[in-house]
């Protein structure tokens, strides 16, 4: 099951569009990065079995939102969010 958990706007001179950081729960927690600009989809990147809480995952999205992470920097940081 996907669900939306937040869109953050970006609007600077080189990028314009939005970010969409869902949770994604299966047998465990993980989360999907979307980055849509004029409501088209121009990358996404998933990373399952990041937590097994809740709690865990809700950490996760806003230190990603935070730090207005991308799915292009996302596998920089990918093997740290795993816990």
């Amino acid at each position: 099951m996907k669900r939306l958990y937040a869109t953050v706007d970006i609007n600077k001179e080189n990028s314009k569009g939005k970010i969409k950081y869902y949770e994604v729960q299966g047998e465990s927690y993980g989360v999907e990065i979307v980055r849509e600009e004029n409501s088209k989809v121009l990358q996404t990147k998933a990373i399952e079995n990041i937590t097994d809480k809740q709690e865990g995952i809700n950490k996760v999205l806003e230190m990603l939102i935070n730090n207005l992470v991308t799915p292009e920097t996302v596998e920089y940081i990918e093997e740290d969010l795993i816990y």
